[in-house]
């Protein structure tokens, strides 16, 4: 099997202006703006771009508590997180998709506590969800047990397949002291997860034939009084040659 590297970020440029205009990544959500809404309803958190820096070929993707709370779009929460995306729609770059193959990341995560509820992510997602399958390479919370992965799957309006009804969460020693990879092999017949290169876990089942864009930042579903870090060295695919 031969692989054919498809998309590298080493985050070599120190602006994080760079970062934000290189063609491949868009900050936030729903759009380019400075703030923008979350993600999941679950978040108590706005993404801001001014959260986002880049050093010594590290990215830096920050969340802290806002005292006055933040607002978009007549949206206002209590926390400011930060978010990338190479989602070709969120602005008029080509941004960046890849079918089935093989993605990772090497990061750290934050270290907090319950109440902060930190919710440090990796993961694709396709324009149509659930149909093209949402792929969560990593969701954290803040320590070393709590490291998890999960799929979401399933036609327009139904029910989702997904992997809630497993044990999920895999002990990563050292996650919130150092860097760590995450990956995952994506293929027609099903996907395997793979932590600092061993296997966590295999779903089984049909993967759909569809681009999804990748996805990674960190976020709260709880309350901040201090200022937390996402730190990322790399995000880098592969396809089978």
């Amino acid at each position: 099997m031969r692989w054919q590297p498809i998309f590298a970020e080493d985050f070599s440029d120190p602006r994080a202006s760079a970062l934000l205009s290189n063609g491949r990544w868009h900050s936030g959500w729903w759009g380019d703006g400075i703030v923008t809404w979350p993600v999941n309803s679950a978040e108590t958190a706005l993404y801001d771009r001014r959260l986002i820096s880049s050093n010594g070929g590290v990215a830096t993707f920050a969340a802290g508590g806002v005292a006055a709370g933040i607002t978009s779009g007549g949206v206002t929460k209590r926390n400011a997180g930060s978010i990338i995306t190479t989602d070709p729609a969120q602005g008029a770059e080509p941004g960046f998709t890849m079918g089935y193959g093989y993605v990772e990341a090497r990061l750290q995560q934050p270290a907090g506590t319950a109440s902060q509820a930190l919710w440090p992510a990796f993961w694709l997602n396709a324009p149509e969800w659930p149909q093209g399958m949402e792929i969560d390479v990593l969701e954290g919370d803040g320590t070393d047990t709590g490291n998890s992965f999960n799929v979401h799957v399933g036609p327009a309006g139904t029910d989702v397949t997904n992997l809630n009804a497993i044990e999920r969460s895999v002990t990563v020693h050292g996650a919130t002291t150092g860097m760590h990879t995450y990956a995952a092999d994506i293929r027609t017949d099903g996907v395997t997860f793979y932590y600092d290169g061993e296997p966590v876990y295999a779903y089984a089942g049909p993967v759909p034939d569809a681009q999804r864009y990748l996805v990674i930042g960190l976020s709260t579903s709880g309350t901040l009084t201090t200022t937390e870090q996402l730190r990322v060295d790399y995000v880098r695919a592969w396809r089978r040659a």
